[in-house]
């Protein structure tokens, strides 16, 4: 059934670079939140916004917060969420990824949660480039450690769904750029260059394919995702539409007023198909809203002011 306004949601990982954008949207259409962050937080609670220290391999203490606050629904976003970090860290990755994706489904399964939206990625899929098109029943090969943990995300909410009848989605989304991203991502590392240093300069890589989604539009989708009623489908490919380095270059360049050089071939980023978005349009509502020039032109304006 479709979740009412007053449904409790939890958001774990609330205080990352998404959460604060899904609390955000949540709060706006009415859902009373329940952070749940491991960090520790000196914040008063306001009516219809909760905020809890916990771990998620704390199972207790998981349980305890989705029972005393009524949660029904959750926004699992707590993650190490770079590829490039699991190349140094992969134990940690997959411990916090895994376990921590399975600490969190087992609270839920105990507490009777209504359903868990988790995040997954593009890095799931590994290589693709042989599809036109990368739709969200294709197979899962990835390439990385923080790859690996995602497609594990992926198969523990197919198990959850088949053996324990658990309403469980994943959300495969692309790279998120946006206001607030600590985390290296192309569209910044662009931007920093020409306001750093006056000019985009790169040896290669604008053939380079880039699957991108703002992160305003990436928190109404996981937003959409918890509110939306019964479905068939586990994977949801979440996009604003794939580009190339290059493009991106050009417009950061056109934004700042200065001038981008990319040369031609790829980075070492996986060669993969474009995202297809219908199941997401027709089963979630989700459309992406800000274009990719929009997006750039105002992550333009905040980077003149901000770090990141």
């Amino acid at each position: 059934m479709v979740s009412p306004a007053t449904t409790p949601v939890l958001v774990t990982g609330a205080r990352g670079f998404l959460g604060p954008r899904v609390v955000a949207v949540l709060k706006s259409e009415g859902h009373p939140v329940v952070e749940y962050n491991r960090e520790t937080v000196a914040e008063t609670e306001t009516a219809g916004h909760t905020v809890v220290q916990g771990e998620l391999d704390d199972l207790p203490r998981l349980l305890r917060v989705m029972t005393e606050h009524g949660v029904r629904r959750v926004a699992h976003l707590a993650a190490q969420s770079h590829p490039s970090v699991s190349l140094e860290a992969p134990w940690a990755t997959m411990y916090g990824n895994v376990m921590g994706t399975t600490g969190l489904l087992e609270a839920a399964r105990a507490a009777r949660v209504e359903r868990i939206v988790l995040i997954g990625s593009e890095s799931a899929y590994g290589v693709t480039a042989e599809l036109a098109e990368l739709g969200e029943d294709a197979p899962l090969a990835p390439t990385t450690p923080y790859g690996v943990s995602k497609a594990a995300v992926d198969h523990l909410a197919q198990v959850y769904r088949l053996r324990f009848q658990q309403d469980v989605i994943v959300l495969r989304i692309g790279q998120i750029y946006g206001p607030g991203q600590r985390l290296s991502e192309d569209v910044r590392t662009l931007v920093r260059l020409a306001l750093d240093h006056g000019s985009i300069h790169l040896e290669n890589g604008a053939d380079q394919e880039l699957e991108l989604v703002h992160v305003d539009d990436a928190a109404r989708a996981v937003a959409l995702a918890v509110a939306a009623g019964p479905h068939a489908s586990t994977a949801y490919n979440i996009s604003g539409g794939q580009t190339t380095l290059g493009h991106v270059a050009e417009l950061v360049a056109a934004a700042t007023g200065t001038t981008a050089s990319v040369g031609g071939g790829r980075s070492d980023y996986d060669f993969r198909a474009p995202f297809a978005r219908e199941r997401a349009r027709v089963e979630l509502g989700f459309r992406a809203r800000v274009s990719l020039p929009e997006g750039v032109a105002t992550y333009v304006a905040w980077l003149r002011e901000h770090r990141f």
